[in-house]
């Protein structure tokens, strides 16, 4: 187990490297003048963004509307982007403030809890990338239950998922887009892991 977490963050630390690597090319361009080159950063955060303010926002036009609005405040804001941070954290952070202003307005909805598997298998739904045709086909379905189930959770505790699981965000970046203190984004994905393992109880993920 150990031995598969050090591999796991090995991979994480290489993909922000190249991610880096590319982002700084792009935002130099962008910063001289070349649109297309924002336009390569749009392609590849895009979804990034998109999947995060769905599940922040929990619909398709909401999510939508979110990644127009935050590519363009990024778009006014790249001379004050800090090119020692990824860009994909920065953008999320935007991402994630411009949620909360939408959210602001919503009257929060009780959820349910139900029960379901265990937490090993809960990361293997969340983590397992393998993409042989009949793996897509269960991966789709397996994604509908998830978002399902994501929806259901507190948003201090959907929040944390998305961005540890699907943005491959680091704890230091996690902390700098939700402005919490570390024990409390720790605390918070567990706890998260936690409820989104009772809320999958039941459905079938094979």
């Amino acid at each position: 187990m150990q031995g598969q977490a050090f591999f796991a963050e090995y991979l994480r630390e290489q993909r922000a490297a190249q991610e880096q690597t590319a982002e700084r090319e792009w935002i130099a361009q962008t910063l001289a003048g070349d649109q297309d080159a924002y336009a390569q950063l749009i392609e590849r955060y895009s979804g990034a963004v998109y999947t995060h303010a769905y599940y922040r926002l929990g619909n398709a036009h909401d999510a939508e509307d979110a990644v127009q609005e935050v590519f363009y405040r990024a778009y006014t804001r790249l001379h004050t982007f800090d090119q020692s941070r990824r860009f994909r954290a920065w953008l999320l952070t935007i991402a994630s403030n411009y949620c909360t202003d939408v959210q602001r307005g919503w009257n929060a909805l009780k959820r349910q809890a139900q029960q379901w598997v265990n937490l090993d298998d809960v990361d293997y739904w969340l983590t397992n990338t393998d993409d042989t045709p009949e793996r897509v086909v269960q991966q789709h379905e397996r994604d509908a239950v998830v978002r399902h189930a994501l929806q259901r959770l507190p948003d201090k505790y959907r929040e944390v998922l998305t961005l540890f699981y699907w943005n491959d965000l680091s704890y230091q970046e996690i902390i700098a887009i939700t402005g919490l203190p570390e024990s409390t984004v720790k605390t918070h994905l567990r706890r998260g892991r936690l409820q989104l393992k009772k809320l999958l109880e039941g459905m079938e993920l094979s």
